[in-house]
């Protein structure tokens, strides 16, 4: 039973009814996009280099963006 008041099913903190639901900014999925473009790029002019070392620096990108928000936090 839904709280009277309440407004199931719209996105939070939204005055607008025709707002979109929270999701992927959209500078997340471009910065995505790039990457994977980048990524297959790279993989086309460089197969060996890129079989070796394209999984590594990805995981390595993640892991320092992701340090980079923990120490800016703080």
């Amino acid at each position: 039973m839904p709280v009277p008041g309440s407004r199931v099913g719209s996105p939070a903190h939204s005055t607008d009814e025709n707002a979109c639901p929270p999701g992927i900014p959209a500078g997340t999925s471009l910065l995505m996009f790039f990457g994977a473009l980048l990524a297959y790029v790279g993989y086309r002019l460089f197969p060996s280099w890129s079989k070796r070392f394209l999984l590594a620096l990805a995981a390595d990108l993640i892991a320092g963006e992701s340090l980079f928000g923990v120490a800016s936090s703080i």
